[in-house]
């Protein structure tokens, strides 16, 4: 399977951890079952702040069509219909591809302080590979292409994070 393709952002407080405003991860999953209209599955996790104090972290499995989310499963429910969702029918590949997602956004962010107090905060020991532009710092793991961007701000806005990736 490919290697993830990270969309992040925290915001760079003066002498505070860097507050994680959202950070999606995902990977195309290969031969999965498309019904008519989705050009592909997506599977990853996303984070971030939610308001209030509040954070989410979720696993998630996204139907896709160019820049449109068609469904976003987060394990109990489809963010996009409302519908509650049977998590263990999407199969080994998106099962394994959030499983290696969950591991990989806890070597971003400071996942005792997840534990801790429920907040998500960017770990010291990846500051150095952010973009610094005003007060976020950012990171793309590659260039990612408008549609791209566009289902991450879809995500971002379906799973109730209060920020997400500027529009291009």
């Amino acid at each position: 399977m490919k290697e993830f393709k990270i969309c992040a952002g925290w915001e760079d407080r003066q002498d505070a951890p860097a507050k994680c405003r959202w950070f999606c991860l995902w990977v195309d999953v290969p031969g999965a079952e498309l019904r008519d209209g989705v050009e592909r599955v997506m599977a990853g996790y996303y984070t971030g702040f939610s308001g209030g104090g509040s954070f989410e972290a979720e696993k998630f499995r996204a139907e896709i069509s160019g820049s449109q989310v068609l469904s976003l499963w987060n394990g109990f429910e489809d963010r996009v219909s409302g519908v509650e969702v049977q998590w263990d029918s999407v199969g080994d590949a998106v099962e394994d591809a959030c499983y290696r997602a969950h591991k990989v956004v806890w070597q971003w962010n400071d996942e005792d302080q997840w534990y801790d107090s429920d907040s998500v905060y960017l770990s010291e020991s990846r500051r150095a590979e952010v973009l610094v532009d005003g007060d976020m710092l950012l990171y793309n793991s590659s260039e990612l292409t408008g549609e791209e961007v566009e289902v991450v701000r879809q995500i971002c806005t379906l799973a109730g994070l209060t920020a997400r990736p500027a529009a291009r």
